[in-house]
């Protein structure tokens, strides 16, 4: 993950979170120019907070480290939908007919299928190997236009963000559970559950309609 020095920023990129909006925003050097901001090289075998730290050694206190996390119900289904319809070359989920026919498999092979980038789990990222929390802020994807607000104030950033860019086509994520697909995820995804505060209902509901926000 790319280590941010000019800003002094760490950003943990938790696919199916809305990190490619954020990404595109910290690749360019809105404050002073419009050249590519300079990304640490080191930061590119990193994924965590914890490893990036690390990276970063002494100066880690004066970078400010965030990630953006999601209900996990509908990250679920969010990645499932997104390796169909963009990543098909991921065979243990494109091989399956249907939702509930990938769910069973991930319950049979759940440890394997949660080494999959898009469906590793969310707390992974923000903890150190001792399960403390490693990030200064952790945004929700389900209030991403008021949390990144509040991101691109401590950076100083004033610029137009169109999010969901890589929105998948589906229905709502609750249309798609029953009550074994929803055990199967709460047992999976437990940590992130009770450590983000989540549950099943309180993720963001979805329309048909995309939304262009400004910050400013």
């Amino acid at each position: 993950m790319p280590i941010y020095p000019k800003h002094k920023t760490i950003f943990a990129h938790i696919p199916k979170t809305g990190g490619s909006t954020v990404t595109t925003l910290l690749k360019n050097d809105w404050i002073f120019s419009y050249k590519k901001t300079l990304i640490d090289p080191r930061g590119e075998r990193a994924s965590t907070i914890s490893q990036m730290k690390k990276i970063v050694e002494q100066d880690s206190d004066d970078y400010f480290s965030f990630v953006f996390v999601r209900n996990p119900w509908d990250r679920f289904v969010s990645a499932y939908h997104y390796v169909l319809q963009r990543r098909p070359e991921i065979s243990e989920v494109a091989c399956h007919k249907d939702f509930n026919s990938f769910v069973s498999a991930f319950s049979e092979h759940q440890d394997q299928m949660l080494g999959i980038r898009y469906f590793r789990p969310q707390w992974n990222y923000v903890c150190n190997e001792n399960g403390e929390n490693c990030a200064d802020f952790i945004g929700r994807f389900e209030q991403f236009e008021e949390d990144l607000k509040f991101v691109v104030g401590k950076l100083g950033v004033k610029r137009k963000v169109i999010r969901n860019r890589k929105r998948s086509k589906r229905k709502d994520y609750r249309f798609y559970y029953d009550d074994f697909s929803y055990e199967v995820v709460r047992r999976a995804y437990s940590r992130d559950i009770s450590n983000l505060g989540y549950s099943f209902d309180d993720g963001q509901v979805r329309n048909k309609s995309s939304s262009v926000s400004w910050l400013r």
